[in-house]
C-alpha cells in the first residue's frame, strides 16, 4: 500500500524519503491520508466501580440531609411587637392574648391586671394578686407581680414600688379591726421628675425614694387620710416634714384606697407577705 505526504497529502512511493511535490521528509509517514483521525480503542468502563461511586454519593446526600434537618432545624418565623407591622389596639390585643397564659394562667381577674399593665407598658413575668380597678372611678390600683408590690397612680400616670411590703400586714390588721392607725410606706417612684418635694427622701438616678408616714382613720369600710409626713434620706429616723406636692399626696391616697383590696386578694390566693408567719 502506498504512503501519503504528511504535509500536502500527495501519494508517494514507499522507497523515497522526500515528497516529490512539496519536499517534506517522509521518514514517519502514515498509511492514511492527511485529515484522517486515528481512533484510539476505548478502555472498557468498570461498571462495578461506577455503581459503588453512585451508591456512595446517594448515601452521603441522604446522610447530609438528615444531619441538616435534625441538628440544624429551620426556625419558624416569629412575630414580636417590635418587628411586626401590627400597631395600635390590634397590636395590644395580640400581645395580651399571647402573653396572658404565662402571666395569669388565664385567671379572669388577673387578666384585667395584665391588660392594665400592658396599657402602661409595664412588663412583668407573672401577676400574683390585684386590688381591682373600676374605670372612671378608681384613682389607681395595686398589684403583686414577680413577688414585688407595685402601685399605679392614674391621675398623674406614676408607678411606685413599695420597698417595705410588710407595711401591708400592719395596714390589713387595722382594717380588719376597724381601727384607726398609721403606717410607714417606703415608696420608690420609678422614672420620676423633681417636684416640690424633691428634697425629701433620696434620689437614685431618675428614681425617687420617698418614705411617708401615713396616718388614717376608718370611716365605714374605708381608710381616710388623717395626715401625711415625710423626711430626708431613704430611711430617715424621723418623718415629720410635710408633703408639698399634690402628686405625692395622691400616691398615699391610692395606697389607702387600694391596699385593703390587695391584701384581701392575697389572702384569698394564699400569698404570704414578707415578715408574716
Amino acid at each position: 500500500m502506498g504512503k501519503f505526504c504528511p504535509k500536502c497529502g500527495f501519494p508517494v512511493d514507499n522507497k523515497i524519503k522526500f515528497c516529490p511535490r512539496c519536499g517534506a521528509p517522509l521518514q514517519e509517514l502514515s498509511h492514511k491520508p492527511v485529515g484522517t483521525v486515528s481512533k484510539s480503542q476505548p478502555k472498557p468502563m468498570n461498571i462495578k466501580i461506577i455503581a459503588i461511586a453512585i451508591a456512595a454519593v446517594a448515601v452521603l446526600g441522604l446522610g447530609g440531609s438528615y444531619l441538616v434537618s435534625h441538628h440544624f432545624p429551620m426556625r419558624p418565623s416569629t412575630m414580636t411587637a417590635s418587628s411586626s407591622s401590627t400597631s395600635g389596639v390590634a397590636g395590644k390585643a395580640l400581645s395580651s392574648a399571647s402573653s396572658g397564659e404565662s402571666k395569669t394562667n388565664r385567671d379572669p381577674y388577673l387578666t384585667q391586671a395584665e391588660k392594665l399593665l400592658d396599657q402602661w407598658g409595664f412588663k412583668v413575668s407573672r401577676i400574683e394578686a390585684f386590688s381591682g380597678y373600676v374605670e372612671d372611678y378608681s384613682k389607681g390600683f395595686m398589684v403583686i407581680a414577680d413577688n414585688r408590690v407595685f402601685l399605679f397612680e392614674t391621675m398623674n400616670h406614676r408607678v411606685a414600688k413599695i420597698e417595705n411590703p410588710e407595711c401591708l400586714k400592719w395596714f390589713r390588721s387595722d382594717m380588719k379591726q376597724g381601727k384607726s392607725g398609721s403606717v410607714v410606706v417606703k415608696f420608690k417612684i420609678l422614672d420620676d421628675t423633681p417636684d416640690k418635694d424633691k428634697d425629701a427622701g433620696e434620689w437614685e438616678g431618675s428614681n425617687h425614694y420617698l418614705p411617708m408616714f401615713i396616718s388614717y382613720k376608718i370611716e365605714g369600710k374605708a381608710a381616710v387620710d388623717d395626715g401625711i409626713h415625710t423626711g430626708k434620706g431613704k430611711n430617715p429616723k424621723h418623718l415629720q416634714n410635710y408633703l408639698y406636692d399634690q402628686r405625692n399626696v395622691d400616691l398615699a391616697h391610692v395606697f389607702l384606697g387600694e391596699a385593703s383590696a390587695l391584701t384581701n386578694d392575697m389572702e384569698k390566693r394564699g400569698i404570704q407577705l414578707k415578715g408574716e408567719n
